[in-house]
Formats: structure tokens, C-alpha cells, sequence
């Protein structure tokens, strides 16, 4: 009977280790899975299940990142472009202005072909803004205090 409960005991014993270490490879996969440093575990035995899981979580997890990868670069090209295409009108504006600001410019006829231009270049950058406004900004992080 001693010899049969030493036998369990150590069965028990040896079977707990073993179930430690199945599931410090599951707890390791949890922790390098947010890390993003995971490894691929093959999926067999009892917790082969667990395991799939595993997989799948960093396959889409890897693709998660990627898609936000590739929209913050669009995102950063987006506004680049937005950025130019706004300030190109704006350069002819601020020359004209600066010119009619400094008082240099007498003649009412350049005053007015100045004005023109600037005018010209204001319907630009409102048809661009216009362009903008069926955009959604939901997702986008741009700064939202103008500075003057």
C-alpha cells in the first residue's frame, strides 16, 4: 500500500511538472505575443487547440500591423500632398499682400491686377479645402489648434 501511494505521489508530482511546463509555453507565447515577438508553436497534443489559437492570434496580429504600417505611410504621403497643394496658393497671396502691406506699390492699376491675383489665389485654396470636406477626419490625428 506505501508502494502504491509513493508510485501516485510521484506520478501526481511528475504529471504537474509536466503540466507546468505546457502551460509556461502557453503563458511564454501570451507574453511574446504582445512583444510581437512570437514564434510559431506546433500544433499537437492536448493543447493543440490552445496552440492554433496562438498561431492565428500572431498571423493576425502581424497583418494588423502591417495595415497600420501601410495607412500611417499613406496617411503621412496625404498630408504631404495636402500640405503643398495648400501652400502653393498661399506663396503668391503672401508676396502679393506683402508687397500691398509695405506700401511700395502706388499705381491703382497694379493695386488692382495685386488684388486680382490674390483673390484668384484664395478661390484655389478654398476649392481645395472644399475637396476636403467629404472627407472623414475620424481617423486621422492632425493637430487642431490654428496658430495665428
Amino acid at each position: 500500500m506505501v508502494y502504491g501511494l509513493s508510485v501516485l505521489v510521484v506520478s501526481v508530482f511528475a504529471y504537474s511538472v509536466w503540466l507546468s511546463r505546457k502551460l509556461s509555453k502557453v503563458t511564454d507565447g501570451i507574453c511574446r505575443l504582445t512583444a510581437r515577438d512570437y514564434t510559431q508553436i506546433k500544433e499537437k497534443g492536448m493543447f493543440s487547440g490552445i496552440y492554433a489559437s496562438l498561431n492565428e492570434m500572431d498571423r493576425e496580429l502581424r497583418q494588423a500591423d502591417q495595415v497600420r504600417k501601410e495607412t500611417e505611410r499613406t496617411r503621412q504621403e496625404w498630408i504631404a500632398n495636402i500640405t503643398h497643394d495648400l501652400k502653393t496658393p498661399l506663396s503668391p497671396i503672401k508676396g502679393y499682400a506683402e508687397l500691398l502691406g509695405d506700401g511700395s506699390v502706388k499705381e491703382e492699376q497694379e493695386i488692382q491686377k495685386y488684388g486680382r491675383i490674390i483673390l484668384k489665389n484664395v478661390d484655389h485654396t478654398e476649392k481645395l479645402i472644399d475637396d476636403l470636406k467629404p472627407v472623414s477626419y475620424t481617423h486621422l490625428t492632425l493637430p487642431t489648434k490654428l496658430e495665428v
